[in-house]
Formats: C-alpha cells, structure tokens, sequence
C-alpha cells in the first residue's frame, strides 16, 4: 500500500502535534494517553492501537562498550519504564 499526504514525520511529538493539529489519524504511543483523556485526540480504529512501546539500541561491540553508552541506554530504560508505569496509573 503507498500512503501519500501533505505532512510526514520520524518523530512521535511530531505525529502527535500534526494529529492534534488536524492533519489526519496517528499511530500514536504511550505519549499520546493525556491527550486522549483531555479530548484532544479520539481513538479510532482500536484494533491497531499501540499496546507497547518498542525501542532498539543499535551499537558494534558490546565486549567494549564505553561507560557514557551503558549510561545511556540504562537512563533511557529507566525513563521509559517510568513513563509506561505512569502512564498506566501503577505508580
């Protein structure tokens, strides 16, 4: 299938703001949750409603991974768990 249209984007706040804007429907992840409980955004099409958030780290070698990589990918683990658990009200 081509999907053709006026606005395309790589990042989730920029589909949610064009979504919010009007520009058309989004795949939207967990960061779209307040906006549906404010009214700014409805759901549809429920049957493909993102349950999880995925994320891939891509780096050459773990045998010498540098301790600011580790860091990272551990700070974002964190939030994104904190962010999941929030966002399903079991914190």
């Amino acid at each position: 299938m081509t999907v053709t249209g006026r606005v395309m984007a790589n990042t989730a706040q920029a589909i949610r703001k064009a979504a919010i804007a009007g520009l058309g429907i989004a795949l939207t992840p967990i960061l779209g949750t307040a906006d549906f409980e404010a009214g700014r955004l409805v759901p549809m099409l429920p049957q493909y409603m993102r349950r999880s958030l995925g994320m891939s780290v891509v780096y050459p070698n773990r045998a010498h991974l540098p301790l600011a990589v580790s860091a990272f990918i551990d700070s974002v683990v964190g939030r994104m768990r904190a962010e999941i658990i929030s966002a399903q009200g079991l914190q």
